[in-house]
């Protein structure tokens, strides 16, 4: 199974394209603030980094065998599992910004408690939640982020990149797995809640996909960095099946 999505490859050349144009445009026009803006950049997400850091040590909990040891097993596993020779530190917190994840997730596994104790009956779907962050870090996602960030900022583009790092992603989560129903019910809790997703219709709610391909919810993906979770069903079950079945409709941008 290739890790990696289709169009992730083709969308990062075509945003390091735009950011260059745009540095050297800037660089051109005005090389003392061109200069500026790049020392800026790196300071900021530096500082950004560092206080997140702070923060992730000083308010999570730091997964280890002495503290949380099956969760510290099942890292390893899947660390191993996904080719990652170096394994990262690992922290639980009871809430996970969106902004924790992305400054962290190059050097750490940050999980969230509500969704590790949601799958806890089933265990093996949280070698997904885990495989799915471990996907940023062999995938080094936010490597870049300081240069790419004038290119991530034009619509369409910095998202379609987001969205197809998401679906990477999630294909090193259903590797992680043992099953592809384990994934889903990784997704399930994400969609559903603590409790509701045991009962949840994984395929009803895989077909929802064929809703997505209307004009607005095409156009409010389009602008959004995340796929609709329930696109993201629908492509773990198709990737599962393989040529026998057809992916959820999306845009060329996707």
């Amino acid at each position: 199974m290739e890790l990696v999505y289709k169009h992730e490859r083709v969308l990062l050349r075509a945003l390091l394209a735009a950011a260059m144009l745009i540095w050297g445009g800037l660089a051109l026009a005005m090389p003392a603030a061109a200069l500026a803006c790049i020392v800026f950049i790196f300071i900021i997400c530096a500082c950004a980094q560092s206080a997140l850091a702070a923060y992730l040590k000083g308010t999570g909990i730091h997964i280890t065998y002495q503290q949380f040891p099956d969760l510290k097993a099942r890292i390893d596993v899947c660390c191993r599992r996904l080719g990652l020779e170096r394994i990262p530190e690992a922290y639980l917190l009871r809430r996970r910004s969106a902004v924790a994840a992305l400054m962290l997730g190059r050097r750490y596994i940050v999980l969230q408690a509500s969704v590790v104790d949601a799958l806890e009956e089933r265990a093996d779907a949280i070698n997904f939640y885990i495989g799915h962050e471990i996907g940023h870090i062999t995938r080094r996602h936010q490597r870049w982020l300081p240069l790419l960030l004038p290119a991530a900022l034009l619509p369409l583009l910095g998202a379609a990149y987001a969205r197809a790092c998401a679906y990477t992603c999630d294909r090193h989560g259903l590797h992680a797995c043992d099953d592809l129903r384990s994934a889903q019910s990784g997704l399930a809790a994400l969609a559903a809640g603590g409790r509701r997703w045991r009962q949840l219709d994984l395929s009803g709610y895989a077909e929802q996909a064929r809703q997505a391909s209307g004009f607005w919810m095409s156009f409010q993906e389009l602008i959004n960095g995340q796929p609709w979770l329930v696109k993201r069903m629908a492509a773990l079950r198709a990737l599962a099946a393989g040529a026998e079945a057809a992916p959820p409709a999306r845009h060329r941008l996707e």
